[in-house]
């Protein structure tokens, strides 16, 4: 434990509990805004029982922050501007949102009718553009997340002895 000592108060900035202590969590894609106006996107674990509000509202000043590289931040809550959290799209909603932009008319590509005037094909598309980038950030996370687990177990690799042939 950590101390910062004042005058009349004594103010725990960090503090290691056991893991017997430590409610269950969950893990969450999210955003942060910073003061400078900078972006860090990466995931952090949140209690099942009280969400990011736990997080936000607790008493520690940091937020622990993995990012897509598995490296750790401690971002202290002064500098952060906003934080949101990342909506992935369940997998069995990707394949029929792929769907429509596979199609060749662009009417059906849009989802619009035919006699469909210009406000309504314009928020057709702001829709679909909203579902093409959760596609983006989805691919996007799964892939980092694929990397990051393959260079951790790359070296690892050439420990092992080699696989015995199945007879």
């Amino acid at each position: 434990m950590f101390h910062l000592e004042t005058e009349s108060t004594v103010q725990i900035m960090f503090e290691l509990k056991s893991h017997y202590d430590q409610p269950k969590k969950a893990k969450m894609l999210v955003e942060l805004v910073m003061d400078d106006s900078s972006i860090i996107k990466g995931r952090i674990e949140v209690p099942v029982d009280g969400g990011l509000a736990c997080i936000l509202n607790g008493l520690n000043q940091f937020i622990e922050l993995y990012t897509y590289d598995n490296e750790i931040h401690y971002i202290s809550k002064d500098s952060l501007r906003s934080l949101r959290p990342v909506q992935v799209p369940e997998k069995e909603s990707l394949p029929n949102k792929l769907k429509n932009f596979l199609r060749t008319d662009p009417h059906q590509v849009l989802g619009v009718d035919k006699e469909a005037d210009s406000e309504a094909i314009s928020a057709a598309y702001q829709r679909q553009l909203k579902n093409f980038h959760e596609i983006l950030d989805y691919l996007d996370t799964s892939y980092k997340g694929l990397n990051s687990a393959y260079k951790q177990l790359e070296g690892k690799m050439e420990m092992l002895p080699p696989p015995v042939p199945e007879k």
